[in-house]
């Protein structure tokens, strides 16, 4: 049987460590994480998120993080904010690397790039 992977140690650990600390119960709504679901978020009180956030995943960090349930996670402005920029960004690539074209269904027009 093999290990979770917060057990091994790093970075999932001391996330697993935030959540056991916070009784497995998101600090905005108070909602209780119940087993056998996708675990709840963890969010940086310093405003660090995504790779940058990896460093501070430490052991003497630990007042810095607090457990979210997902759907107050993903309702902090900073969150919105960050996925508004990352939907921009993939929006651009993609009209980049792949220009429109007509397909010929109704209603399809075709721009200029």
């Amino acid at each position: 049987m093999t290990k979770p992977e917060w057990m091994s140690g790093g970075r999932d650990l001391i996330r697993e460590q935030v959540r056991e600390r916070d009784k497995y119960q998101c600090q905005n709504c108070k909602k209780k994480w119940k087993e056998g679901t996708r675990r709840f978020d963890i969010h940086h009180l310093n405003g660090v998120f995504g790779r940058k956030s990896r460093g501070y995943d430490r052991k003497v960090d630990i007042k810095k993080l607090i457990t979210l349930c997902h759907r107050c996670h993903l309702n902090l402005p900073e969150v919105r904010n960050k996925m508004k920029l990352a939907y921009r960004k993939a929006k651009r690539q993609k009209v980049d690397k792949f220009p429109p074209t007509v397909h010929g269904g109704a209603g399809v027009e075709k721009y200029e790039t």
